[in-house]
């Protein structure tokens, strides 16, 4: 936070600025005017020291006309001070104490300059204590500041003056590029806040530009409402090493493509992407206030998206924060390539349209039993809605849960009455734990969930709901493929734990059932996994691939072949290009 002051006593002007609040007092002496002197040698009237008691007392701004005393009190805008005695404005420097400027004296002071200069005093005083109001105020709510560790950017002047522009890159790469295939009309690199803060204002008239982020603690990018209709501004990490932010709030903004940076140590939604258009955020880190892989000290949640439009997040980690995406009333929302594990949430996703989830790892989720938390790697629901979840596309992702502790997969719920989900598709994902809701759904008209894999993992065998005391661990039961209250259901060449669970109309064909400890029957697990049963807290993916040769092979059951997972290896050009196509998809 900052504190700016101008003092310019003889007139004498008061600035204070507090962070949250946009209030000005502004205390001007000013020349009385020649029908005014022949009464200023009176005391101050009772009107005049009230206002300037309320004036110093308050943060909002008052205003009247020179009265006999030579005092103004400005509002809204400051009032032009007379002309025959101008007020000088100091420029406010950015590490030096405000000069005062005075008037040059008079020859000899005559009373009305006196009672000015008693006024100026009592002006004065007040501005002392309004100062002194606002530095308390500011040092009891300002978080101690990040350290900051800035690189310069190679042949590039760091920017000092804030109202300076920001560093550039030579000449060539100030030419016209692209980037991702997008034309890049500038290339700016920047050190700090103020010097990005100051590229984003500077590309708005530029068609695209790329702002190179050196490493350093950058604080909280607070860039909201600001559209790029002239072209895509990317704002990427000018090396391997992320720079890293406290959150970054870009509600209300368009056209705007994040890579490469780390959102770490904040407080609430640390990425919000709520009423914007066009964003990608992509090769990032996100996590709460303590990366220690223990989600129970942190409440914040990784990204927000709402009332959006076309927004892809990709290849990014998340970890160490309660949930690790909001996603509500949004169209065209592409979740892929992520890694989230040690939270205690994974994505929720509410009355969206077209969304795409694939290719994320789910493992190690570390919900609070003891306060009834029942954490989901992906869930769908509608409560206070009115529509429901469409054209959702849930492809080749692994949840890995094999700890001690009931976490649910894929829940889709219908929480508000006469509200439906429609248009869904669940192909090759897999799940390895011990909640019942491996894959459900509910209220979903047109699904098709074909080639996933549902197995238990050896706590599941325990068959209870027991939570321990100090809520670290749970029970758990033989997950499925539950279907409730849907239409237009489909499940063919499933591997699963005692056959689909539905009281819907669904088709179900060459589906395949594993042996349990519940004596369901099923093939044994080494017909199926060439490893046989994983007993492994997180196991990778290769321990559920089906086996080869086997007739659940030749059946074409389960996931027969690898896919993508996690976090992929892309340069920045290719991880910005790939989030770049989610953007046009449908």
């Amino acid at each position: 936070m900052s504190l700016k002051k101008n003092l310019a006593l003889g007139g004498v002007m008061l600035a204070a600025v507090v962070p949250t609040q946009a209030s000005f007092v502004y205390a001007q002496t000013v020349s009385p005017t020649p029908a005014a002197s022949t009464a200023s040698t009176r005391p101050l009237d009772a009107r005049t020291r009230a206002l300037l008691a309320k004036a110093s007392a308050s943060a909002k701004v008052y205003s009247a006309s020179p009265n006999s005393a030579g005092v103004l009190l400005a509002s809204n805008t400051p009032a032009k001070p007379a002309a025959t005695k101008p007020v000088a404005l100091v420029p406010i420097a950015s590490n030096l104490p405000a000069p005062v400027v005075r008037p040059a004296p008079a020859p000899a002071p005559t009373v009305v300059e006196t009672i000015v200069e008693t006024v100026t005093d009592v002006v004065g005083a007040a501005v002392d204590a309004v100062t002194k109001a606002v530095d308390a105020v500011i040092e009891a709510v300002s978080p101690p500041p990040a350290p900051v560790a800035v690189v310069p950017a190679p042949s590039a002047p760091v920017a000092t003056d804030p109202a300076s522009p920001p560093a550039t890159t030579d000449a060539a790469s100030m030419a016209t590029a692209s980037l991702a295939g997008v034309p890049v009309a500038k290339v700016f690199v920047v050190s700090n806040l103020t010097e990005l803060r100051s590229a984003l204002a500077a590309a708005q008239s530029l068609a695209g530009a790329e702002i190179r982020v050196n490493p350093g603690n950058y604080g909280l990018l607070d860039w909201q409402r600001k559209t790029y209709e002239l072209g895509r501004v990317f704002v990427v990490a000018a090396t391997s090493e992320k720079p890293v932010f406290l959150g970054i709030a870009a509600n209300g903004s368009t056209n705007m493509s994040f890579h490469g940076l780390k959102v770490a140590g904040g407080t609430g939604k640390l990425v919000q992407l709520n009423g914007a258009e066009n964003m990608t955020f992509t090769g990032g880190e996100i996590s709460g206030l303590n990366e220690d892989g223990d989600p129970w000290g942190d409440g914040a949640t990784a990204i927000q998206v709402r009332f959006s439009k076309n927004v892809a997040v990709q290849d990014t980690k998340f970890s160490d924060v309660r949930a690790a995406m909001y996603v509500q009333r949004s169209s065209n929302v592409s979740i892929r390539y992520n890694r989230v594990s040690h939270l205690r949430e994974g994505y929720n996703i509410v009355a969206t349209d077209m969304v795409t989830v694939q290719g994320n790892h789910f493992s190690n989720f570390y919900p609070q039993y003891h306060f009834k938390e029942h954490p989901d790697a992906i869930q769908l629901w509608t409560n206070g809605e009115t529509v429901g979840s469409t054209r959702v596309r849930i492809k080749e992702n692994l949840i890995s849960m094999g700890g001690k502790r009931a976490i649910q997969g894929v829940l889709a719920g219908c929480e508000a009455a006469g509200v439906r989900h429609k248009d869904w598709e669940l192909t090759r994902n897999v799940y390895y734990g011990s909640s019942v809701h491996g894959l459900s759904f509910s209220c979903v008209d047109g699904l098709k969930v074909w080639n996933n894999v549902i197995v238990a993992s050896p706590h599941a065998d325990v068959n209870n709901s027991i939570r321990s005391a100090d809520g670290k661990e749970s029970g758990g039961y033989l997950p499925r493929l539950r279907v409730r209250l849907s239409t237009g259901v489909v499940a063919w060449n499933n591997v699963l734990m005692a056959g689909p669970s539905t009281d819907a109309a669904i088709n179900k064909y060459d589906n395949w059932d594993l042996v349990d400890a519940m004596g369901w029957g099923g093939l044994p697990w080494t017909d199926l996994f060439a490893g046989g049963r994983p007993t492994e807290e997180s196991p990778p993916l290769s321990a559920f691939i089906t086996k080869n040769p086997s007739l659940a092979r030749t059946g074409n059951a389960g996931v027969i072949t690898p896919f993508t997972l996690g976090m992929r290896s892309l340069s920045r050009n290719e991880a910005l290009t790939d989030a770049l196509g989610r953007l046009t998809a449908n």
